[in-house]
């Protein structure tokens, strides 16, 4: 009997090796009977358990890559305030250097004239 392998993860960065038949067995479990589904072979139930597991660590890792984009973008928006700010404090300087410029012309041209 040929054999395929799910892996599942534990936790994001923990993986599990989960082993399940390729081919079904035919065997049932006991109280694996549900009204909405049916019977389910101990092969549909280590299937489906694989899966649970294969949610369970995407989850993990949606959640891992959700903290990391925040976290970068906590970054990005603090280095841009800190440009802004930068920025705003070279406004400033210029600023005070065509008010400096302004006031030295306006000397200029009272002696001038």
């Amino acid at each position: 009997m040929g054999k395929d392998k799910f892996q599942r993860g534990a936790q994001a960065n923990e993986i599990v090796q989960y082993t399940i038949p390729s081919q079904g067995t035919g065997q049932r479990t006991e109280d694996s009977h549900n009204a909405e589904d049916g019977p389910q072979t101990q092969d549909t139930q280590d299937i489906l358990e694989a899966l649970r597991g294969t949610r369970i660590a995407l989850e993990g890792k949606m959640d891992t890559m959700a903290m990391d984009i925040n976290n970068h973008l906590r970054l990005g928006f603090r280095k841009v305030a800190e440009r802004v700010t930068s920025t705003e404090g070279e406004v400033a300087d210029i600023q005070n250097i065509v008010r400096t410029l302004s006031a030295t012309m306006e000397t200029l041209q009272s002696e001038v004239t």
